[in-house]
């Protein structure tokens, strides 16, 4: 699909949407919908529900929708609290060492007619053992993190090394009744579905960061969720993928993981170049003293695409 057809699309869908509301109000007897509040205070995972909400449905059109990114303003309590006392609808991931921001207290100071939805911070570390990691001289964490303990001639002995299954799948399960505590603080149901696609498509790029397939699946399960508060028009619809050419954090899975736990999909498959050039390229660039520090993801796409 060429993008002028792409941008046609959209700007039909968005149309739609517009149309949509105007009938709802309509017959609702109501001139205008006075605009709620909504409010996500989330990890990164947030904005691309944000974009969801914006780009399919009308959620934009009955909400101000504000985005607060939570471990930047932990330290922050007292300038983002206004957004948490006029929210009519809270999305927010579960802190737990940060006395102001737990559940029970962010309920003290919101409306008693605001909504909270819990969504977990949901991570896996079941692809992959290492406990020790390189430490990278010109990458800040939030650009790289877990580097495997590797020098740049081991990358494709890294990718093609040996694991003991008996402790791989151990170290799997465990990680799975992990996934299960996790997701006992939250309103968001995951690990069944989980449990069913992970062998045959991608999840997670790093054990943090959920590849679009479960992030699509959360984002429709908010959507459900809004629109129980308040009748939504959603034209959000999304499919599995195999070969969705990712960016952001990335740590590749070795190939002896793929055969023990029957990964049925292409490691290099999802995210946008392959795992070779993403280990190599990360470790040619850290050897040379020259090059300056990567301190964000704008400055690591410029280099590595």
């Amino acid at each position: 699909m060429n993008k002028l057809l792409l941008i046609h699309k959209q700007s039909y869908c968005n149309e739609l949407i517009k149309r949509e509301t105007k009938n709802i109000e309509f017959k609702l007897n109501i001139k205008k919908i006075e605009k709620q509040n909504l409010l996500i205070f989330s990890n990164c995972h947030g904005n691309y529900y944000k974009k969801i909400f914006e780009k399919y449905t009308n959620i934009p059109y009955l909400f101000n929708i504000k985005y607060i990114i939570n471990y930047e303003n932990l330290n922050n309590y007292e300038n983002i609290k206004p957004y948490f006392e006029k929210a009519d609808i809270i999305i927010i991931n579960p802190i737990l060492n940060y006395e102001k921001f737990k559940i029970e207290n962010i309920k003290n100071i919101v409306k008693p007619t605001c909504k909270i939805i819990i969504i977990p911070f949901i991570r896996f570390d079941g692809f992959w053992m290492e406990k020790t990691f390189l430490k990278l001289n010109k990458f800040q964490s939030n650009t790289v993190i877990d580097f495997p303990n590797i020098k740049i001639n081991d990358v494709d002995s890294y990718l093609g090394g040996s694991i003991d299954p008996n402790s791989l799948r151990e170290h799997f399960n465990k990680s799975i009744q992990k996934m299960k505590d996790i997701e006992l603080n939250g309103d968001i149901q995951f690990v069944e579905y989980f449990l069913n696609i992970y062998k045959t498509y991608p999840t997670f790029r790093d054990y943090m960061h959920p590849t679009k397939n479960i992030l699509n699946f959360i984002a429709n399960q908010l959507i459900n969720k809004i629109n129980k508060i308040i009748p939504l028009i959603n034209k959000f619809t999304y499919s599995l993928q195999n070969n969705s050419k990712e960016y952001g954090h990335f740590k590749p899975i070795q190939n002896i993981v793929k055969d023990i736990l029957n990964l049925d999909y292409d490691l290099d498959s999802y995210f946008h170049i392959n795992r070779k050039d993403y280990l190599f390229k990360i470790l040619n660039y850290d050897n040379n003293e020259n090059n300056p520090n990567i301190n964000d993801y704008s400055e690591f796409h410029r280099i590595f695409i």
